[in-house]
């Protein structure tokens, strides 16, 4: 199965909370598609701290540990960045897989006046570090102070929302599964590679997929790895051309996609319990015992 976006209908919602809230909204699917509440982008502020390596480091990991919480987590994420702006991050699960997420932000909750004063102090603090004159100061500043101001009620509030709109939005089919035999064709592509060294990015350009996507589909599908099926297929192989050819270890080695033939008896022996040249012999064996 596949996951199918209806961008328009994810745009009304989307929408309709930012009209509501004049908070920014976006969806984000594993696949890397933005939809953007309003056609809101990213705030000025956040575009001009971002443009700054000594800044845009700091953010990005920020945004990173939030974005793997919620992974991991599966829950919401509430969450502070590096230059005092909330935001909020919710994963979305469908069929045990995600597609994507839903995020909030980037506002400014309501304080006083000292704490603005000091958190403004410590965003100036961290843009001496990267050499800007007083003109580029100030329009960071301007776009700083232009930031919507969200009471405490009013954040929370939007947070819930957001909840809320997590649920609704498979309830209301705004993301649609759709049967595109992915795991037919991984497994077709596998059967008739194997002999070759493969990479993951290979297998979900057969079957038009994102790789990290494709995996977690495939896993929740078979209850195995993409990894562990072509080393069953690669194995299965092995054990035949050695039972019934007159190749050498190292020739069925490399026929089975295996590149260094130390590397295949070790692997060999781990799954069959013995190397490749004793599991030769015992088939010999074996079939010279049918014989008499």
């Amino acid at each position: 199965m596949r996951s199918k976006l209806n961008r328009e209908l994810m745009q009304t919602i989307l929408d309709s909370f930012v009209t509501l809230t004049d908070i920014r909204a976006a969806f984000i699917s594993e696949d890397k598609e933005w939809v953007n509440g309003r056609q809101k982008p990213i705030c000025p502020f956040c575009s001009m701290i971002k443009g700054l390596p000594a800044l845009s480091n700091i953010c990005r990991s920020s945004d990173d540990m939030a974005f793997r919480q919620a992974r991991i987590t599966r829950n919401l994420v509430f969450y502070r960045c590096p230059t005092g702006l909330w935001e909020a991050v919710t994963p979305i699960y469908t069929h045990d897989i995600l597609v994507g997420y839903l995020m909030i932000g980037q506002v400014r909750k309501a304080e006083s006046n000292e704490s603005m004063d000091a958190l403004w102090s410590d965003i100036e603090a961290r843009l001496s570090e990267n050499r800007l004159d007083s003109e580029q100061k100030a329009q960071i500043k301007n776009a700083w102070t232009e930031l919507p101001i969200i009471s405490e009620d009013k954040l929370q509030a939007a947070v819930k929302m957001l909840q809320i709109m997590t649920q609704a939005l498979l309830t209301v089919e705004v993301i649609q599964w759709h049967d595109a035999d992915a795991i037919t064709k991984t497994r077709e592509f596998l059967e008739s590679h194997y002999h070759h060294p493969v990479t993951l990015q290979q297998i979900a350009a057969h079957a038009e997929l994102n790789p990290t996507y494709l995996s977690n589909l495939y896993h929740a599908g078979t209850g195995v790895t993409i990894s562990e099926t072509l080393n069953r297929l690669r194995l299965d192989h092995a054990a035949r051309l050695l039972e019934t050819g007159r190749l050498t270890v190292k020739q069925v080695a490399h026929a089975c996609g295996f590149s260094d033939q130390n590397y295949f008896s070790r692997f060999f022996r781990k799954h069959w319990g013995v190397s490749p040249q004793a599991f030769r012999k015992q088939c010999r064996q074996s079939e010279t015992g049918q014989k008499t």
